[in-house]
């Protein structure tokens, strides 16, 4: 948590179901919110996730928008 709160990239593998994607997913948008609450709006990408499939991609975007409903996907 501490790499992904201070700005860092980070590679992560584990088991389906382990919660890769709340782990990561969580400090990025309390980071994200707080730059809004600071007046840095931007319509510019802050963050870019790599998924292998289009379904992933839908499912980490879900898990996004569950964790804050304030943040474009």
């Amino acid at each position: 948590l501490k790499h992904i709160r201070a700005g860092h990239d980070v590679i992560a593998q584990a088991r389906t179901g382990t919660g890769k994607t709340m782990a990561f997913a969580i400090p990025l948008v309390e980071k994200l919110e707080a730059a809004k609450r600071d007046n840095e709006i931007s319509k510019t990408p802050k963050v870019l996730v790599l998924e292998p499939t289009r379904e992933l991609a839908k499912q980490v975007g879900d898990d996004f928008q569950s964790v804050s409903t304030k943040l474009r996907t």
